[in-house]
């Protein structure tokens, strides 16, 4: 009995002390809303902000390079068409499109990159096009690309040159 008391008397005695990962913020994000909090100073935010990455690394996101012998194994259904010049899809002079890429991510892992390569005019020098089509896996998606051709070139060819593909989150 005197034994149960000392240890009673013990563990009120002896400050609660709980690991942060049971009782703390579990991402970056939660970790910077909760330092925030009645925050004010620019400085105060880019400390919490610095500590919370050191508790939250970021990770790395690798990209994989797959090259025009591979693409198939990632997409299929591939179809390129121009777009008709009209207001509502050239809304101002930055957002200037004329092709668009209608394909299926057949894959497991997002197609974030493709780069399409066009022969005008039947050149030996194909052009290569780089854009960001953020195509999640096994998805039907669109991407939009600007080639510039003036009237009197005509795309002969063209192929999916690349794609930058990474694992999904």
């Amino acid at each position: 009995m005197i034994f149960m008391k000392r240890i009673f008397t013990l563990l009120l005695m002896t400050p609660l002390v709980c690991s942060a990962d049971w009782f703390g913020p579990k991402t970056y994000e939660d970790c910077v809303l909760e330092g925030m909090k009645g925050t004010t100073s620019d400085v105060a935010a880019q400390e919490i902000r610095k500590a919370c990455r050191s508790k939250f690394p970021q990770k790395a996101i690798s990209f994989e390079i797959v090259n025009a012998d591979s693409v198939g194994q990632f997409i299929s259904n591939a179809e390129l068409s121009k777009i008709p010049e009209t207001p509502f899809l050239r809304p101002s002079a930055n957002f200037k499109v004329d092709h668009k890429i209608k394909f299926h991510n057949s894959s497991q892992k997002n197609v974030v990159y493709m780069t399409l390569a066009i022969l005008v005019n039947d050149s030996k020098s194909p052009r290569l096009f780089r854009k960001y089509v953020g195509a999640e896996p096994r998805s039907t998606n669109e991407g939009l690309y600007e080639f510039q051709l003036s009237s009197n070139e005509k795309i002969t060819s063209w192929w999916v040159h690349e794609l930058e593909v990474r694992n999904p989150d």
